[in-house]
């Protein structure tokens, strides 16, 4: 299991702007983030269908496996927090 720590920051942006796992592999994902961060308290990777809430700055975690190399977008769901996830092989 890969685990990796997202958090988004009151000042509009996450603390990891690329974030790299290896292909195959499950990925445990735990984000969470400021309670001034507006938007970036939602928290989405479409290709891998991952959608998490953070309220009150309480981490929460979602699982999945990437299957695909390649880079691929995270973001808020306004798009205002943005950062890449890339695939390796």
């Amino acid at each position: 299991m890969q685990e990796v720590y997202l958090k988004a920051l009151g000042t509009g942006v996450y603390d990891k702007q690329k974030i790299t796992v290896k292909r195959g592999i499950p990925v445990r994902l735990h984000f969470s983030a400021e309670q001034n961060s507006g938007c970036g308290k939602f928290f989405m990777i479409p290709k891998y269908g991952v959608q998490l809430v953070s309220r009150n700055g309480e981490e929460q975690t979602a699982v999945f496996t990437p299957n695909e190399a390649g880079v691929f977008e995270y973001s808020c769901s306004m798009r205002m927090f943005v950062g890449k996830l890339e695939v390796v092989a």
